[in-house]
This record gives structure tokens, sequence and C-alpha cells, in this order.
């Protein structure tokens, strides 16, 4: 018997002073067993960043308690005595039954079965007050009283130790970060009119030339013929018109009351300088006579012929393009839904202006338009559309500079791009006294029903600056009332904080704080619309013409035309790079298949459209489904892996490179190259600091083909894959698969081949835990990613349920899962030609965080200077989470620009960031040199233009000391980004 189960036993029921001698008053017992786990994987996490089994208790009562008069026991064990805490009324406690009670005093000298087992709590009296039989539980689930510490228990897939379990066992619809920066508020009848004070502008009649009516928009009667108008060409190279301008017209003598409106009509000569100009740009300005000064302007381009400009008749008097005109009757407007605008406009005057001009951003979930404002040209503004004009700079360079285009893929022309660019950041970014030009973003954050105007990182932008910037914009738009402003950094933060309360302003976190709505992957399907839970996914029929809905973000999906997750995903989740994969629209929105938009269409062939501005569902016809798959059907080339059948030595990794990749699978000759990777070439000042697992080695591919052969897995696979029924029917594939599967798993490995790998496992890493990691020849290729496809184990030496010959049989099996097919099918990939090697390391069995990092902005292609980190406490998964857990995702930006940590979420197993800031900046600098490296290898000639590579990293151990343990590149999904070598 455990010496400490006595000692802890023994001190309970003797009640010994020597102990922590338990309260002798008589009071409630209102600790209570609240939730528990007894297969965790990453639900939560110890101290030390290990997952183990957790009892969650929590005081119901209305006083302190003192754990110290308790005692806990599985059905296994003796009672033992709970630490010597305070827990404080309605306060939980997570205990770990590690069976390690040295690691800390929260932790129990038991486990708990997985199968089953009964957990008892005694009081200070000796009384067993409360026993809870707990269920088999599979991974990650949860057995927890609903409501917390006074419900029933039951069984639920959401674990949420140190939280209140709710009042029913539901996925996680939790926004991602709180956001903790707060401003005043500001209503909307706060909001200043954009109205003149006087006389304005209501209604522009004029291509072709009709009348201009205007309206008097003060409290008091005015006389129009105290005003003159003029109507002008208005390109970005010049200013407005002058009072004394020729093409002018003087107004009638006509008093006007509060309110009233008044209609001239103009003539074409009137406005043929705007029927000159380019893109009809122009500009209507409304001038008092006495003081000489603009009372109103109007600008103008893209007009479409026969539509009207016109002010709403409420506050805040927004303009719009009506289909009709309305002279004496504003309301009577028919909004014009769209129109031709170019790459550019004077304002945005159609509902559909904003996201034109947002195409090509490449963004996920945001559509973002930039915008200039020209300080020299009385606050002259300028929408520029994505597409043409990826940064500010070209703007100016070529239409207002008027010089001539660079082609920023000719590194001569690049770096003449550079200078100039550089000298205009300084002079419009990095001051706010002589600066030509406010220079910022509207962005519509998708995922939050947010509108922003942003300025960027270390803009010295001053707090009026912005208010003004804010507001001159915001009016140009078809409905000002959806715009905050959202300061970026800590500096334009405390800047904002001077003028809260003038406009209004959100925090930096607010776009992932408020979230509703995440777009993953971009793309369009037709299919059945099906709600599955994801507990019934792996026994569900799915396919290509399937768009299910699902409660929670399964770790694998067979094939589906789109998927739509209830619960929040990470953008490297598995379910997501398989979508990015396939090219098949994946979105998550909280109880999406309760929504009226979709009960009225679950088991109807729908359309369903993921893209950066939100989503759209419809009832499809079957026709245009059918023309839809038809041209989806597989075609082209069939991608046959390289493969080397006559290699059986093992292989030591440090001996290997990238070429082996026939021989021993992608996983472990990107491994190899990882031994290569020079430090001191990376992109930082510093060199890269991480390690890579020593000693590995490979089971190279030639064992596998003979496994089959022997096994007779290769006879039978033959056959399969010369029947239509193995392609044609699903349940049928599967069930093929199963057996297959199963006869490589029941065949013993080769005896010669299990004793040299055990040598192997012994002389480099004696008795402790190995990782035997799939390796095959069909993953991380230039056409075929493969994440997540095939299964990796651990294993050490004489132990029995840790064999090695089983960790063999089981990796080897992996080729063959449905899922794995399925992809391999969906890219064209010759299935005959796929196998599989095996990768060997030392496990580690303290990682204190793990994660992925990407050298590239996967939200924003473009950003080259950014990179995007997903991590996590501990062993818990990043890119298969337990359902309910959140991971900590943040943007990375290099100097010599701002250094800015950007976090889209924190981890919800932790109160900390899993990775310090150092830690970013070191692995930051790791990441720089894997991707130069690996680029001179997969990439000589820069050909791939989303060249980025992927690494797995882990902080081990009290030192956290960096690990890379795998590298491979990361493919971008399809972008609508134009080929201009427009990356920063």
């Amino acid at each position: 018997m455990n010496l400490s189960k006595i000692a802890f036993s023994g001190c309970l029921l003797a009640l010994l002073t020597a102990c922590n001698e338990p309260d002798k008053t008589d009071t409630p017992d209102t600790l209570v067993i609240n939730e528990v786990v007894s297969s965790n994987d990453g639900a939560s996490v110890d101290e030390t960043g290990q997952p183990e089994d957790l009892i969650e208790l929590v005081n119901i009562g209305s006083e302190t308690i003192q754990l110290r008069n308790y005692a806990i026991a599985d059905a296994g064990s003796e009672f033992i005595i709970l630490p010597d805490l305070e827990l404080a009324p309605g306060a939980f406690i997570q205990l770990w039954a590690s069976d390690d009670p040295e690691r800390g005093p929260k932790h129990l000298p038991f486990k708990l079965s997985a199968s089953g087992d009964r957990v008892s709590l005694r009081n200070a009296k000796g009384e067993i007050y409360q026993q809870v039989d707990i269920p088999a539980l599979a991974t990650n689930q949860s057995y927890s009283r609903f409501p917390s510490g006074t419900g029933t228990f039951a069984i639920c897939r959401y674990a949420t130790p140190g939280k209140s379990n709710g009042q029913q066992c539901g996925p996680n619809t939790v926004s991602p970060l709180e956001d903790d920066i707060r401003f005043a508020d500001f209503p909307s009848s706060q909001w200043p009119s954009l109205a003149p004070v006087e006389i304005g502008i209501n209604e522009l009649a004029i291509l072709p030339a009709q009348f201009i009516e205007f309206k008097n928009f003060s409290d008091e009667v005015l006389n129009l013929g105290n005003y003159r108008l003029a109507l002008a060409a208005y390109p970005p190279t010049d200013g407005l018109p002058p009072y004394n301008s020729t093409n002018t017209l003087d107004l009638p003598n006509v008093n006007l009351s509060p309110g009233e409106v008044f209609s001239v009509d103009i003539t074409e000569t009137l406005i043929i300088p705007i029927v000159q100009q380019a893109f009809n740009e122009g500009v209507a300005v409304l001038f008092n006579r006495q003081t000489q000064q603009p009372t109103d302007i109007v600008p103008f381009m893209h007009w479409p012929e026969g539509r009207s400009l016109t002010r709403r008749s409420t506050h805040p008097f927004r303009l719009r393009f009506c289909e009709n005109p309305t002279s004496g009757n504003e309301d009577a407007c028919q909004e014009t839904p769209s129109r031709e605008i170019g790459n550019r406009t004077r304002g945005i005057y159609t509902p559909s202006d904003f996201s034109f001009l947002a195409q090509g951003s490449g963004l996920s979930n945001e559509q973002s338009v930039k915008f200039v404002i020209d300080l020299n040209n009385q606050n002259a503004v300028h929408f520029l559309s994505s597409r043409e004009w990826p940064l500010h700079y070209t703007f100016v360079r070529e239409i207002i500079d008027m010089q001539p285009p660079l082609n920023r893929c000719n590194e001569e022309e690049n770096n003449i791009f550079n200078i100039g660019w550089s000298r205009f950041s300084i002079q419009n970014y990095s001051n706010n006294l002589t600066r030509r030009y406010h220079l910022g973003t509207l962005t519509h954050h998708a995922n939050a029903k947010l509108h922003n105007v942003e300025f960027t990182f270390g803009d010295a932008i001053t707090a009026v600056q912005m208010r003004d910037a804010f507001y001159i914009t915001t009016a140009l738009t078809p409905d000002p009332f959806l715009w905050s402003l959202r300061p970026q950094d800590a500096s334009q933060v405390t800047r904002a904080r001077t003028i809260e309360g003038t406009l209004p302003i959100v925090g930096p976190k607010a776009p992932y704080a408020n979230v509703v709505y995440q777009g993953m992957t971009p793309g369009v399907a037709y299919g059945t619309l099906t709600y599955i839970p994801t507990d019934d996914l792996p026994d569900a029929l799915l396919g290509k013409r399937v768009i299910v809905i699902t409660d929670d973000v399964p770790n694998d999906i067979d094939f589906v035309g789109g998927l739509i997750t209830e619960a929040f995903q990470t953008p490297l989740a598995h379910v997501n790079i398989l979508s990015q994969s396939r090219n098949t629209p994946n979105m998550a929105l909280p109880n999406a298949n309760k929504l009226p938009q979709f009960v009225t269409l679950l088991g109807k062939l729908v359309r369903l459209e993921v893209n950066e501005g939100g989503y759209d569902i419809r009832a499809a016809t079957l026709d245009e489904a059918q023309e839809f798959w038809d041209a989806q059907q597989n075609g082209g080339e069939i991608l046959v892996p390289r493969l080397d059948r006559q290699t059986t030595a093992l292989i030591d990794l440090q001996n290997a490179t990238i070429d082996d990749l026939p021989t021993i699978g992608a996983k472990a000759a990107q491994l190899a190259e990882l031994y290569r990777v020079n430090p001191f070439n990376s992109a930082c000042a510093e060199s890269a600091a991480f390690a890579v697992p020593e000693k590995a080695f490979a089971i190279p591919m030639a064992h596998y083909l003979q496994h089959m052969q022997a096994s007779g897995a290769q006879e039978f696979l033959d056959e399969l894959l010369a029947e239509d029924l193995f392609y044609e029917n699903l349940e049928y594939r599967k069930l093929a698969l199963q057996s297959l599967r199963q006869m490589l798993l029941q065949h013993p490995v080769d005896p010669t081949l299990l004793n040299e790998v055990s040598t192997w496992v012994s002389t480099r890493f004696g008795n402790k835990s190995v990782r035997f990691r799939s390796s095959s020849n069909t993953e991380d290729l230039e056409k075929f990613n493969g994440a997540g496809l095939y299964e990796s184990i651990s294993a050490e030496l004489d132990k029995r349920d840790k064999p090695i010959d089983g960790a063999i049989r089981t990796v080897w099996a992996s080729l063959w899962n449905l899922r794995a097919v399925e992809e391999r099918i969906n890219s064209n990939v010759d299935q005959s030609a796929v196998a599989m090697a095996i990768l060997v390391h030392y496990a580690f069995p303290n990682e204190r965080a793990n994660g992925v990092a990407v050298a590239r902005n996967i939200f924003d292609p473009t950003r080259t200077d950014q990179y995007f980190f997903n991590s996590q406490a501990g062993e818990a998964s990043v890119t298969n989470p337990a359902p309910g857990v959140m991971t900590e995702q943040l943007i990375y930006q290099w100097p010599p620009r701002t250094p800015t940590l950007t976090y889209q979420s924190y981890s919800s197993l932790t109160d900390q960031r899993v990775i310090a800031p150092t830690e970013v900046s070191t692995l930051a600098c790791s990441m720089s040199a894997i991707q130069i490296h690996f680029r001179q290898l997969l990439d000589p000639r820069k050909e791939n233009r989303w060249f980025t590579m992927e690494s797995e990293f882990k902080f081990h151990g009290p030192e956290r000391q960096l690990i890379i343990k795998q590298a491979r590149p990361y493919k971008m999904p399809n972008l609508d980004v134009p080929n201009d070598c427009r990356e920063i």
C-alpha cells in the first residue's frame, strides 16, 4: 500500500493534532463534487502543463470553508485529506488524479478509470456524505452538475473546470477575448449632422442635366439668392473651384423657410467640365456670396446615368444615389443598389460600393477599404480599391503626384519604390505637424459585426486629427452610425482617451471580443443542408453533396461540401486545414441550426458561400447544383508520390536531407533538414535559438511495403482499387478500409525489424517514452497538404500497454483510414503509390507550452512582416483542442516597424499568456531562419508567391527551452489578390 495513503488515512481517522486537525464545529457540508474528467487530454492542464484526470469541487455555502476538514477517495483508494487551503463561497478548486502527490498539494495519490469509477467525500466527523458514481467517459468528456453545485449530473462534451457549468451542457460560444479597454458611450443621437448649417445642396440630377435642389437646413428664413453654385471637374491633382470660377450659377432670389426646398434647372453647358473629366469626377460647391466661402461641398465620380445624388431627409442627412430623381420628396428615393465604380471613388454612395472596393484585400473575416484625406486640398477624400491600390503610397504616387507606376516584381524598380515609400511614411505617419495626408482604413470585421475607422500601428496622428478624420470619412458612407474609431496600439488608446465621449470608440480587442461569426475558409458549395451532432459524425454518410451543421469543432470529418460549426474554431484546426485543402467553405456560427435562416433550409438543397464580408445561404435548384458538381469533378494530372521501395536500413536523421523524402517520408525528411538550419541566417539582428528532437531516426517505407505483402493487405488493396464500387459507394469503401486496417494491425511486425528498432530505441532513448510519428510520402506536398490525416503514438520498451510493435502497426494502418483516402481521392493522388515511413524520437513529457507558427500573417498574407502564432498551455492540443477550449492566437509584427503583439484570443486553460513576449521574439527569429532555409530548398526561384513555412514548436521544461519538432510548407487558401508583388 502507498505509504502516503496510510499516513493521510490514519490522520483523518484518528484526528491527530500533528496533522491538519479538522474543525470540531458542526457545520453544513457545503463542499460538493461538481465536475469530473476521467480521460483528460486537454480539457485542462495542471501547473506543469500536464493534462491529468481532474476532480472539481465547489463550495456551495455562504461561508469560507477549510478544505482540511474533508477527505476524498476513489473506488480503489483510501480517503485522502484535502489540502490545507481555504475555499470561499462559490469558489472552485481542481484536484488532479495523477497518482503522484509529490507534484503538489492538489495532486492525489490515485488515478481515475475512464471506464467508470466512484468518487466520495468524507467530512470531519468521518461521515461519507457524498458519493458520485462516474460512468465511462470518452476523451475530454466531463461528468458535471447542471447547474453547478446543486444540479444533477450528466455526461457533457464540454468540460468547464474552474468555471460555472451553466444551466445545461452546451458548446462554447464565448468570444475569444474580453474587450478590457472601454470608452465612454456615444449614442447616435449625439452624432453631428452631416447637413450644412444654412442652405445646402439637397439633390443633384446632373447626368443628364436636369436640376439641382437646395434646402434650408437652418431654423430661420434664408434667401437662396445669397448663394452661388459652382459645378467643376475635381481631379485628385486639383483643389476646389474658387468662388469666382467661370462655371458657376447665381441662384434665384427666393426666400426659403426652414426645411423648405427649391429646385433649379441646369443646362448641358454647366456640366461640360464634368462630362469631359475622366470618370465624371467632379464636385458641386455652394458658396455664401457674402463671405465667398463654401457652405456645402458634394464630391462625386462614377455617376450612374439617370440617377440622382440625394440627401436623406433624416439625421444625419447622408448622401446616396437614387434610381429616381425625387425633387420635392426625398422620402420617395429608391436607393441605387450598385454601380460601376472603377478603382477609387470620392464617396461610398451605394450599398455595394464598400464591398466592391474591398475586393482583392485577401483578408479573412474582414473587408478593408483604404482612405486618403488630402490636408492640402480642403480635406478631399479618396476611397481606394484594395485590388488596385495595395498601399496608400501607391495611390498618392501615381494619381496625385502623377509619377509613372513601378513594377515591384523588378528588383531595381522595387528598390526605387521602397525608398520613396520610406520617405512618404516618415512624412505622413511619423509626425503629426507637417504631414500632407491622413491615411487610414475603413474595416468591416464581419465576425464581430463591427465597422471601424483604423490607423496603422505607430501612426503619430493626434486625438483631434483622429476625430476629424473619422467624421470626414464616415460622412461619405451609406450609414455613418455604423462606424467606430478603433485605436490599434497603446499610444493610440492613450490619445483616444482625451476625446472619448465625442465620438464612438471601441478597444483594440473589440473585433475579437464581440465575435458572433467566423468565416474560416472562403468558398462556394451546393448540397443538402443537414444538422449532425459531432458525436454522430463518425457514423454518418457524408460526401460532397452534403453541407453539414454540427454542434462542435470535430477533430476529423469525412469529405463534405461545406461545414458550419456552432462552436468557434482556430485557423490551424485540422477541419479548417482540411477545408482549405479541399477548397470547401467553412464557417462557425453559434446556434446555427436554430436560426430561422437555417431552420427553413434544413433538409433542402442549398447554395452556401463564405467570403470576406460574411456568408450567404439560400435555396438552390437541382440544375444549378448539378452544373456546379459537374464542374468539380476530378480531372487533370494524377499526383504520383515518389517512393523508394528498396532501402531498408534504419536512417539516422542527422545524416539525411529533404532528398530522402521518397525513402523516409515528408515529416522525417523535413525534420532532418531542421538539423541543418543556420541559426544566423535569419531576419533578426540576433540569431535564432531553437533545439530539434535529438537522436531521431526513421523506419523507411520499404518495411511498410513488406508488411503490406506479408499480411495479405496488398493483394486486398489491389482488388479494391480495381473496383468501381470502391469509388462509388461510400459505405462499402468505409467497411473495406476497416478490413484493410485490421489486416495490418493483426499481422505481426517482422521480428528482425522489431529487434533492430528496439535496439535503436534502447541505445538512443533508454526506457523513456518514444514517439512513433507518421511520415508518409503523401503529405506536405505542393498539391497535397495531408495535415492531421495519419496517426502518431507513443511507446516504451518493456511496457506491455505501450508496445513498440503495436505503435509501428498503428502508424502503418493509419495510412488507410477513411478520411485519408477521401482526401487523396479528391486530390487525384495515385493510391497505389502511397506508403508510410515512421519517424521516431524522444517524447517530451514536460511541455510548458506548445503550438504552431506560420511565417506570414495568415489573415493578411501580403504581410510577410507579420507572423501568426497559435499556442496552448502544456500538452493540450492546438490543432485539435478539447471541446470548448480556446487557444492563444496572436500576430507578431517585426521590427523595424513598431514591434507589436496583436492577440486574437487568449488560452482558456491559463490566466497567463501562454508564450511570453520575449519567447515570441525568439520563436519569430527561429521561424525566419527556417523560412529562409526551406525556401532555398523548395522554392529557390521564388516562383511560389505565397511560399510560407509552418512549424510545430514546444517550450519544454522549467527552463522553457524552445524545440521545433516539425516544419512543413503551409498551403495558403485560394487568394483573390493581384500578382503584383505587393507583399510587405
